[in-house]
């Protein structure tokens, strides 16, 4: 079933698939996760109902989160602090 959830914020967020990609692995690389690259079609695959390992729900959360703050957007990301809804908690 398609994550309607991510496509919805990441178009609040105006983020493109690979510029998803390239976010979250930024993000990975911060929080010392050197083994996390995901591409486009991941993204795709993510959006298409794929659930991602931990703690990729959680980076993706802190990406879009602070990509609506930078955009002034109001879009609180909610469970930010676990991963994002629809894909489970470890």
């Amino acid at each position: 079933m398609p994550n309607a959830f991510l496509s919805h914020f990441m178009e609040r967020a105006q983020l493109s698939n690979a510029q998803l990609a390239q976010a979250v692995t930024a993000g990975a690389r911060a929080a010392g996760h050197r083994d996390i690259n995901p591409d486009e079609s991941r993204v795709r695959r993510w959006r298409g109902g794929e659930c991602p390992r931990q703690p990729v729900p959680q980076i993706i959360a802190q990406v879009l989160g602070a990509r609506c703050s930078v955009l002034g957007a109001r879009c609180s990301v909610p469970g930010a602090r676990c991963s994002v809804p629809g894909w489970p908690c470890p």
